[in-house]
Formats: structure tokens, C-alpha cells, sequence
């Protein structure tokens, strides 16, 4: 007898393998980001459902934004978002709320294909970090 058939093939899924598709936070896809982020507190116009509101951005990544509001949006609500990058220019994004944070009263959303310019444009910003921003997000 072999000693292959006495030993399992692979282990069995346990609690361990959930853990790794939501972060700690519990907010899922935290951990899929692919674009790193920077923090973006300007404002920023939103239209939602015929409804313009100029809001309040927190974060801003190649891939998608978090901004802060009062009113209420949903998880799928399609949104365009208008932002000035300081020193670049103006983006204009569609977009889908995909989750939102209600201690915080803010809104993630994730962008919609953006053309190689805009995303480059984003990118630059992004990766101009200064050095205390860096330090802060390792805090």
C-alpha cells in the first residue's frame, strides 16, 4: 500500500479561508486594491440619480475614491464625479458606489474605465505623495 493514499490531497477549507476575502475592517475587497492611495480632501461634484451635490473627498486612487456626505447614497448607485487634480487638471469619472463606511458617513466608489490620460493623470498625483502623507499610513 502507498503511502499516498493514507494522506489527503489537500486540506479542507476551514475559518482561515474567509478570512483572506474581507479585510479586518469587515468592509469587503479592502485587500483586492490594485492602485495605492492618496489622501484628497478638496471638493468634488457628484451627480446621482438628476441630483448635483458638490461633497467633500477624503482618498483618491487610480481605481476609485472615498468622499464624505450627509445625504444618503446606496451600494450600485450610479454616480459621475467631477474633481480637479491640484496642478494637472480636471477629471470627469463614472462610477459605482460600492460600499460605504456610516460611522463615517462616506461613500467608496469605484471607477468606471477611465482613458489612459486620466488614469495617468491620477496616477501622478497619487505617486507624489509627500513624505509625511507617506508616514501617516503607516501610523
Amino acid at each position: 500500500m502507498s503511502n499516498s493514499a493514507q494522506k489527503p490531497l489537500s486540506k479542507p477549507a476551514g475559518p482561515q479561508a474567509s478570512k483572506s476575502a474581507s479585510s479586518p475592517s469587515g468592509r469587503p475587497g479592502m485587500e483586492s486594491r490594485r492602485t495605492p492611495r492618496r489622501q484628497y480632501h478638496r471638493s468634488i461634484g457628484v451627480l446621482c440619480q438628476g441630483n448635483y451635490q458638490v461633497l467633500q473627498a477624503v482618498q483618491l486612487s487610480e481605481g476609485g475614491m472615498l468622499f464624505a456626505s450627509t445625504s444618503k447614497f446606496t451600494e450600485k448607485d450610479q454616480v459621475v464625479i467631477s474633481l480637479i487634480i491640484p496642478g494637472g487638471g480636471a477629471v470627469v469619472a463614472r462610477g459605482e458606489i460600492i460600499y460605504n463606511i456610516a460611522k463615517d458617513k462616506s461613500y467608496g466608489v469605484k471607477f468606471a474605465p477611465l482613458p489612459l490620460h486620466l488614469r495617468r493623470l491620477i496616477r501622478n498625483y497619487v505617486t507624489a505623495k509627500t513624505q509625511e502623507e507617506a508616514e501617516q499610513e503607516l501610523m
